[in-house]
C-alpha cells in the first residue's frame, strides 16, 4: 500500500515537473522573441535614422530581457519583478510618445505573474522526495514492477512444471492444479497458503 502511494506521488510530481519545465520554457522563449525582435527593430531604426536617443531603448530592452529571462531560469522572483519595473521606467523616461513601453508593460506584468507561479511550483517540487530525478525514479519503478510481474509468471510456470512432473500415469497434474495460484502483492506464494 505504501509503495503504491509513493508511486502515485512520484507520477504526480513527475507531471508537475513536466508542467514546470514547459511553463518556464514558454516564458523564456516569449522574453527572447519579444525583446529580441524589438531590440533588432530598435537597433535597425537607430542605424537608419542616426538617432542616439534609441540607445536608451536598447539598454532598457536588454535590461528587461535579462531580468525576465533571469527570473525564469534563476528562479528569482526579484528578477521577474524587475522586468515590469524596467518597462515602467521606460514609460517614465520616454514620456507618452513612446508606444513601445505601453505594449511591453502589460506583457511583462503577465509574464511576471506566470514566472511567480512557475517559481512557486518549482519550490514545492524541490521539497518533494526524489527531486529532481522524478523521471528516472518513475522509470526505475516501472521496470521494477514489470520485473516483478515476469518473476511471478516464471514462478507459476516452474510450479506448474513441478506439479506436472509429479503427475500420475495419465499426464494430469497432481492435486488438481489447473489455474494460477493467487499471490498477494507484497508476499509470495507461501504467504497466500
Amino acid at each position: 500500500m505504501e509503495n503504491n502511494t509513493g508511486l502515485k506521488e512520484m507520477v504526480y510530481n513527475r507531471s508537475k515537473m513536466t508542467k514546470y519545465k514547459a511553463s518556464s520554457d514558454r516564458i523564456g522563449k516569449t522574453y527572447l522573441i519579444v525583446c529580441g525582435s524589438l531590440l533588432f527593430i530598435t537597433f535597425g531604426c537607430m542605424l537608419i535614422t542616426a538617432n542616439l536617443e534609441a540607445m536608451l531603448d536598447i539598454v532598457l530592452l536588454v535590461a528587461m530581457f535579462v531580468f525576465g529571462y533571469g527570473g525564469v531560469y534563476r528562479r528569482s522572483s526579484c528578477f521577474a519583478a524587475a522586468a515590469p519595473v524596467t518597462a515602467l521606467f521606460g514609460i517614465v523616461i520616454a514620456g507618452s510618445l513612446d508606444f513601445l513601453y505601453f505594449l511591453l508593460l502589460p506583457l511583462s506584468l503577465l509574464l511576471m505573474i506566470l514566472t511567480f507561479r512557475a517559481n512557486k511550483l518549482y519550490e514545492y517540487l524541490s521539497n518533494q522526495p526524489g527531486f529532481p530525478q522524478f523521471d528516472e525514479l518513475f522509470e526505475e519503478s516501472k521496470i521494477r514492477s514489470e520485473k516483478a510481474a515476469r518473476e511471478k509468471e516464471e514462478y507459476f510456470e516452474r510450479f506448474k512444471a513441478m506439479a506436472l512432473s509429479d503427475s500420475n500415469d495419465f499426464g494430469e497434474p497432481a492435486a488438481g492444479i489447473t489455474e494460477k495460484p493467487s499471490m498477494p502483492e507484497n508476499g509470495g506464494y507461501m504467504d497466500s497458503i
